[in-house]
């Protein structure tokens, strides 16, 4: 995909600090964080008015007891069958159900990623089996959340098109409310090829939540391009972006505004995902070739031994 600066100049002149704050899950995943970072969290996203605080289970009821004395509109977000999405069905709506009893309002889901490669690549029974399992396991993690708003990572990295596309549809038809790229321990983070092709699949039915590798205002600019390009997605129940440096990205739009040397010519392949399939499966691997061999920018890939 190619971004020029003309497309994100639009997008530049729309967002407040306010408005981009209101997109951001504030996140720590990690798993040596400590009980007072969590809380460190959850006061810096009280103090810039991110959309929630994105942290594991365990420390579900920490932040809910946290809130009670210290209330504000921030939002707790917890992940699901984080970050492999191998757990079973019982255990991924149990753990959607306890993060719902301390209070979540909100659950990022990892999708059973081995079923939904299987799905592309089955026919007859075996296929509206694997699809089946795919589509119950997200019916059964919405009605655990008991009305919480429900994210599912489809973790793109491991994807393919056909994939990301039929992962999309089986989550509208569970009743998930978004679709969310990557856990940000895959093999890929957020691309505006994958968050384009999600938006295109869910339109304004759903929410796109880009995660994964955004460290900096411009990684925010292209998924805004890419997931949220009409102002009417740029809300917060329409458009998402979960990142650990969130503070970084709000004190860097200022200068953005003021300045447009933010804004570097970018060569196509380094924002594709087809220039990082190293850790890929190597049937998806070969899918990236296949469509460098024929892609218009293929010009920029003369180092590549394609």
């Amino acid at each position: 995909m190619l971004i020029t600066k003309e497309d994100l100049l639009p997008i530049v002149e729309d967002l407040t600090e306010r408005k981009l704050a209101s997109f951001i899950d504030h996140t720590k995943l990690k798993p040596h964080e400590s009980e007072k970072k969590i809380l460190v969290l959850y006061d810096e996203a009280v103090r810039y008015g991110f959309a929630s605080v994105c942290v594991n289970s365990c420390w579900a009821q920490t932040i809910h007891n946290y809130r009670k004395s210290n209330p504000s509109d921030v939002k707790l977000c917890c992940v699901v069958g984080f970050p492999l999405g191998q757990m079973s069905t019982e255990v991924k709506a149990f753990e959607a159900s306890y993060v719902r009893k301390c209070g979540a309002h909100e659950v990022d889901m990892v999708i059973n990623i081995g079923k939904v490669r299987e799905i592309t690549g089955l026919k007859g029974r075996e296929r509206e089996s694997a699809r089946y399992y795919v589509l119950e396991e997200v019916k059964k993690v919405v009605k655990a959340a008991d009305g919480a708003i429900v994210k599912v990572i489809l973790e793109t990295g491991y994807l393919s098109d056909t994939q990301i596309v039929e992962a999309c549809e089986i989550c509208e038809e569970g009743g998930a409310h978004f679709v969310k790229s990557s856990t940000g321990f895959g093999p890929m983070g957020a691309y505006p090829h994958h968050l384009r092709l999600m938006r295109e699949t869910v339109g304004d039915r759903l929410g796109v939540k880009a995660a994964g590798g955004i460290r900096n205002f411009l990684d925010v600019l292209r998924s805004t391009y890419a997931a949220a390009n009409a102002r009417g997605l740029r809300t917060p129940s329409k458009f998402r972006i979960g990142t650990s440096a969130g503070i970084n990205i709000l004190n860097t739009l200022g200068w953005a505004k003021f300045s447009d040397a933010w804004f570097v010519e970018e060569i196509p392949c380094k924002i594709c995902p087809s220039n990082y399939t190293s850790r890929l499966p190597i049937a998806i691997q070969n899918e990236y070739v296949k469509k460098c061999r024929t892609c218009p920018h293929n010009k920029y890939r003369k180092f590549k031994d394609f």
